[in-house]
């Protein structure tokens, strides 16, 4: 791809990216709180015009990032075509000049996570769980100081809201400290519905 069509693509990305913006916040107006997937189609079907290409669950996606030492190298199967697909051809169209304008959803601040998202995980970690597996473990997972773990206690707002909007996390590591507390029901939350990756202007990589 020529550096003009590269620039063409990437404003076309920008472009996506704010219809994108715009339909959530009209989402989140008529139906707050509700929690999106978002689904990736096959591309080598898609080109083939296929009657029904197969779907990339966000969960298998995001875990597969998690894994992965390098993103770009993630390739998942796909038994429609018993064959592999790459994060490069599912996201970037193939193009690996796009790979700087790409954010990467694992490696995204939990300040990323949806408003629904957060409401959920709220109402998951807020309650007392038995074994102590909550908002206060978490937290002490996520690398909070005594200190700041005594400053969340309030009784008049969520425990869990304030974790999540004070602690300075990637989505990837949240998810990890859930799943080293065995809270797979908070991590399947965030596996299945965090954003898998975030269109910027350009980073390095």
């Amino acid at each position: 791809m020529t550096e003009t069509a590269n620039a063409n693509f990437v404003d076309h990305m920008f472009f996506k990216t704010e219809i994108d913006k715009t339909v959530n916040q009209i989402k989140l107006r008529v139906c707050p709180g509700l929690l999106v997937e978002k689904h990736i189609l096959t591309p080598f079907e898609l080109n083939n015009h296929s009657r029904a290409p197969f779907c990339y669950q966000p969960d298998v996606i995001t875990a597969a990032m998690l894994e992965a030492e390098s993103t770009l190298d993630i390739a998942l199967y796909n038994p429609n075509i018993d064959g592999q697909e790459t994060i490069v051809q599912m996201i970037m169209f193939d193009e690996m000049e796009l790979a700087g304008n790409i954010h990467w959803g694992c490696a995204l601040r939990i300040q990323d996570l949806s408003s629904p998202v957060k409401l959920k995980l709220c109402g998951l970690l807020d309650p007392p769980e038995p074994h102590g597996r909550d908002w206060c473990l978490l937290a002490l997972r996520l690398g909070l100081c005594q200190d700041k773990i005594a400053a969340l206690d309030s009784q008049h707002s969520s425990h869990t809201m304030r974790l999540l909007t004070t602690a300075d996390c990637s989505i990837g590591a949240l998810i990890t400290s859930l799943h080293e507390l065995d809270r797979l029901d908070a991590a399947e939350v965030v596996l299945r519905s965090a954003p898998i990756f975030k269109i910027i202007e350009h980073v390095s990589v």
